[in-house]
């Protein structure tokens, strides 16, 4: 959980914590400080292990950005079990399915000759959408890129695909208080006074509620990932870049050039532990400077001493 934004690579996290209202800078706290901020998200390790984000050092006065993506690494956490066999052939069945269903409307519409329809064209690009919406957060993530590409989608299907910028769908609400509550160490009525009954925002790997802080009474903003979205876009990674591999001879390039790149992006973006360095960094760069307002972020539920 963030309330600004969470998730990790070395460290990972469900949820984080920011100011809603963001505040001219202000010192970082020391370790000997006691964490003098007023809220922050719990991270855990892979074993488990809780980190505060005292911890999260700079080195040399900048964010270096660690992703664990490498083939070797989407495989390793993707086959580690025949189940895991499994899970990838019915995954690959599900996009075999949605992605032959919206290709196969488009032959037909060529077939009959009304491809070219105003009002077909805008079905089919809706049907886009949608699907690649069921399809989960990596092909939200591939619509969201596609939408910015001009030269690849014609507009009317570019025009569909930017809903998925800012409009996608949550998911339940209790799910989202339970990540709070377990990540946090507390029930909810104990940190916050009040928090919105649903999500302000909604995107492709989490959503954002509103809070008030009960020990201050500060306004901030939670983000939480979505349940189980790792496993689901590593098991999309294995799957592209296979598929990559076997489309190398026939293309003439190298494909998984492309997966690679997009992989290791989507695990930076589900580093919402990094994503807190990248905003003490951003701090630290602007310290003393009165005309830049910077949210804070952190690790656990605090008052100020």
């Amino acid at each position: 959980m963030q309330l600004h934004r969470a998730g990790a690579t070395i460290t990972r996290s469900n949820a984080l914590v920011s100011e809603c209202a963001p505040r001219t800078h202000r010192p970082s706290p020391r370790a000997s400080d006691g964490l003098q901020c007023h809220a922050v998200a719990t991270t855990r390790d892979f074993l488990g292990a809780r980190t505060s984000s005292a911890e999260m050092d700079l080195d040399n006065d900048y964010c270096n950005i660690s992703t664990p993506y490498s083939p070797e690494y989407v495989r390793a956490r993707t086959i580690q079990t025949p189940g895991d066999v499994l899970q990838v052939m019915g995954r690959i069945v599900k996009i075999t399915v949605s992605l032959g269903t919206f290709f196969g409307s488009l032959w037909l519409d060529g077939v009959i000759g009304r491809a070219d329809t105003p009002d077909v064209v805008r079905q089919r690009a809706a049907q886009l959408r949608d699907t690649l919406t069921y399809l989960g957060p990596s092909f939200i993530k591939a619509g969201q890129v596609l939408a910015n590409r001009p030269d690849i989608v014609r507009e009317d299907y570019m025009n569909e695909l930017c809903v998925l910028q800012d409009d996608v769908p949550s998911f339940p609400d209790a799910q989202a208080f339970a990540i709070i509550e377990e990540q946090l160490g507390q029930p909810l009525e104990q940190l916050f006074s009040s928090i919105s009954e649903g999500p302000v925002a909604a995107a492709s790997l989490g959503q954002v509620y509103k809070a008030v802080l009960r020990s201050t009474g500060e306004e901030v903003a939670i983000k939480v990932q979505r349940p189980q979205v790792e496993p689901v876009i590593l098991r999309d990674l294995f799957i592209f870049r296979t598929l990559a591999s076997f489309a190398r001879q026939r293309l003439g390039c190298k494909p998984e050039l492309i997966v690679d790149e997009f992989g290791q992006k989507l695990l930076e973006e589900l580093d919402y532990v990094q994503e807190a360095r990248n905003i003490q960094e951003f701090c630290n760069n602007f310290a003393g400077e009165p005309t830049v307002k910077i949210p804070w972020a952190g690790d656990q539920q605090r008052s100020t001493p």
